[in-house]
C-alpha cells in the first residue's frame, strides 16, 4: 500500500511539475474558471499514465494535445517547448529511478520520492534562474524550431532507453 502511494505522489509531483513550467516558461496564465478542465485533463492523464510506460507516453501526448489547443493562444512553439523539457525532466528522472532500482537490492521507493522531490527543486531553481534566457532560446526564429527537435530527440531516446531498462527487468 505505501509503495502505491509513494507512486500516485510521484505521478502527482509530475502534473505539478508539468503545469508549473507550462506556465512559468509556456507563458500559459490558468485562471480560476479553467482550473476545473485543466485539473481534470491532468488528473486523466495521470490515470491514464498508471497503466503502463507506453500509457505514459500516450497521457504525455494527450496532455500536449489539451494544451496546445485549448491555449491556442499561446506562443505555440514556446509552449511546446515547455511542455517537451517538462515532459523530458519526467522521463529522464524516471529512468535515472528505473537505473538505481534495478542496480541496487536495497533501493526503497520512499528515498525514490526524496530523491525525485530534490531533482524537481533544483531543477525549478535551475529554470527560474534562466527563465528569460530560456524563453527568449523557445521562441527565437533561430532556435526555436532546432531546440523543439532537441528536446523531441532527447525525449523520444530516454523513453526507449527506459522501456530497454524495464525490458532488462522483466527478464
Amino acid at each position: 500500500m505505501q509503495d502505491i502511494i509513494i507512486y500516485l505522489t510521484t505521478i502527482i509531483l509530475s502534473a505539478l511539475f508539468d503545469l508549473y513550467l507550462v506556465n512559468l516558461l509556456g507563458g500559459v496564465k490558468i485562471e480560476r474558471r479553467q482550473l476545473l478542465v485543466v485539473s481534470s485533463v491532468l488528473v486523466l492523464a495521470t490515470i491514464i499514465a498508471l497503466y503502463d510506460v507506453w500509457a505514459t507516453f500516450l497521457a504525455n501526448l494527450f496532455e500536449a494535445l489539451f494544451f496546445y489547443k485549448y491555449f491556442s493562444k499561446s506562443n505555440k512553439l514556446l509552449l511546446l517547448n515547455s511542455l517537451l523539457l517538462a515532459f523530458f525532466t519526467d522521463i529522464f528522472l524516471d529512468s535515472i529511478d528505473n537505473l538505481l532500482e534495478s542496480s541496487f537490492a536495497g533501493y526503497s521507493q520512499i528515498f525514490s520520492l526524496g530523491m525525485s522531490l530534490l531533482a524537481y527543486f533544483l531543477i525549478i531553481i535551475a529554470i527560474q534562474k534562466n527563465r528569460e534566457r530560456l524563453i527568449k532560446n523557445f521562441t527565437s526564429k533561430k532556435t526555436g524550431q532546432p531546440l523543439f527537435c532537441l528536446l523531441v530527440y532527447l525525449y523520444v531516446s530516454t523513453f526507449l532507453l527506459n522501456l530497454a531498462v524495464l525490458y532488462n527487468n522483466l527478464r
